[in-house]
């Protein structure tokens, strides 16, 4: 190797602080891809597990559970003499099945009940099967009948909650910094989907669903947003691919769940418990030194690429030399730009991307 040639490093990585190679990025300091960024790359895995149970747990909170119009009070005959006997049968998906919504009026004396059949009125309570689910969303707050909409609000005000963190944490996450906004997210979910299997009603619910979605949404964006700005440009197609493994994971371990816990409140603390597991982003998530340089703070920048570069095994010279290039450039470029959301929207081709992203 000649003198003074760039050493070359494993991965394809190579140490550009030298006298010759200029610096034009913050992975010329660091390293495209190494043990720094291979911490990180592990630690945003990690966080598509619990993800992935927040946003699908909904059909697993409210499957589609048999119901009928509970028996009166004092009341001795089984579940079954009371259904065939005090329940109407409706035509429904083809075939005719016990009403979920009405029964025969009924009276109760000394014990037994005094029916008649000639004239239905509306339940007043319900009554579930238990037999495989013990407890659902559906039965905790008597989402059936004319609540059933309920159900498919739940998603509804979750997506929501997500399409709004989206905008919230993202500029958040520009304005205040990648790791503390992604630490605050975290921590939202675990509160948040503590408070929502603790609910007293559905719409305390509802407002704790809301939050929790902001939280994931703050998660997933922040932290793929930090994974992206500390990787070179070659890896990071690559690892947009694996960085949906964890969500995989996730999606392979929710019906597990659900058919061993079959109670939704402790789903939801499951989701929860699983998601304490990325509080250790507290203590092992860096921020992102390109954020780092674009908002000024070039000595705590120079500090964590110094971190990643001696963690990565690449030799550190003429740093004050890099990074004044590495300041030139993005006072140059990238500070004078000032980005924020309505830029989205400035011309029609970003409108209509933009538009086709959220929609789908």
């Amino acid at each position: 190797m000649a003198k003074g040639s760039p050493k070359n490093v494993e991965n394809g990585q190579t140490s550009p602080l030298n006298d010759i190679a200029p610096v034009r990025d913050v992975t010329d300091v660091i390293g495209n891809y190494g043990p720094w960024q291979r911490l990180i790359f592990i630690l945003t895995c990690l966080r598509g597990t619990p993800t992935a149970f927040y946003n699908l747990s909904t059909p697993f909170f409210a499957p589609k559970q048999d119901v009928w119009c509970s028996r009166p009070a004092g009341l001795n005959w089984t579940v079954e003499q009371w259904r065939n006997a005090a329940i109407p049968l409706e035509f429904h998906d083809g075939g005719l099945s016990p009403s979920r919504c009405f029964m025969y009026e009924t009276a109760v004396v000394e014990g037994e009940a005094v029916i008649n059949q000639n004239k239905t009125v509306s339940c007043e309570s319900w009554e579930y099967d238990s037999s495989f689910y013990t407890n659902t969303l559906t039965q905790e707050y008597d989402l059936v009948c004319g609540r059933d909409w309920l159900i498919s609000f739940t998603q509804f005000n979750y997506m929501a909650g997500m399409m709004c963190g989206v905008f919230i944490f993202g500029h958040l996450a520009d304005r205040f910094g990648r790791q503390i906004i992604l630490n605050l997210s975290v921590t939202l979910m675990i509160v948040a989907s503590v408070i929502a299997a603790f609910s007293p009603s559905y719409t305390f619910f509802s407002v704790a669903r809301f939050c929790l979605a902001l939280g994931v949404a703050g998660t997933q964006n922040t932290s793929f947003c930090l994974l992206m700005e500390v990787l070179g440009p070659v890896y990071r197609t690559r690892v947009t691919f694996a960085f949906s493994f964890g969500w995989a994971f996730g999606l392979l371990l929710l019906p597990g769940m659900t058919y061993l816990i079959r109670d939704w409140v402790y789903q939801q603390l499951a989701s929860a418990l699983v998601t304490s597991i990325l509080l250790s982003y507290w203590c092992f998530m860096p921020e992102s030194p390109r954020w780092l340089m674009t908002q000024g703070r070039y000595d705590e920048a120079e500090k964590t690429m110094i971190t990643a570069a001696q963690r990565n095994k690449l030799p550190i010279h003429n740093m004050p030399s890099a990074m004044k290039q590495l300041k030139e450039r993005i006072e140059k470029e990238e500070r004078k730009k000032n980005p924020n959301v309505i830029d989205l929207f400035k011309t029609a081709n970003l409108r209509k991307n933009t538009i086709f992203v959220y929609i789908s």
